[in-house]
């Protein structure tokens, strides 16, 4: 591929989880405010202060050609192209009532995707993406969805963590590369 003029862009890995496994467990310290009640700025905002310090390479090149507010625009309207209900979308708030992370479950053509996980680099390592995990899940499962996946970089270890809490299986690896033309 390298010799073609492709580059690695990703290494990644893909989650499955289907329904016959039941509701994950729920963090219940966090509280939840949808798209339909909160509005679409709270979620670029989310966003911009995330992305510059993600742990996904494809999300890194985003805000490199973006910036942090333009990244985090795209973003959201790459995720607005999918199936989705407003009020699946929401932003958890920490006990302090801080913008601490964001849901966004979704369908795409083919199977319902844990389709954006972000937490605000100030509550990070407090177990928050999984609860965005586990709440995007429920979200799905009570929607009728009957497998849902999810993808992150291999070196994501927080977000890998937080599909396996959740009860997903790592059922592929997938290396992405790109050739600008």
């Amino acid at each position: 591929m390298r010799l073609a003029g492709f580059e690695h862009a990703r290494d990644g890995r893909r989650f499955r989880r289907f329904a016959a496994g039941g509701l994950p467990p729920v963090q219940d310290e966090l509280t939840w405010t949808s798209l339909e009640d909160a509005g679409r700025e709270p979620f670029v905002d989310l966003l911009a202060a995330a992305l510059p310090t993600s742990a996904d390479a494809r999300l890194a090149a985003l805000v490199g050609e973006h910036g942090d507010r333009g990244a985090a625009q795209q973003l959201l309207a790459d995720m607005e192209a999918l199936a989705y209900e407003p009020r699946w979308w929401e932003i958890g708030h920490a006990p302090d009532g801080g913008p601490a992370a964001l849901s966004l479950p979704a369908r795409n053509p083919s199977v319902a995707v844990i389709g954006m996980v972000a937490v605000s680099p100030a509550y990070r390592g407090r177990g928050y993406a999984g609860a965005v995990v586990a709440r995007g899940t429920r979200v799905l499962l009570d929607s009728g969805a009957q497998e849902i996946r999810g993808d992150c970089d291999a070196g994501n270890v927080a977000m890998v963590k937080a599909f396996e809490r959740a009860g997903y299986e790592n059922f592929a690896e997938r290396q992405e590369f790109l050739r600008r033309l």
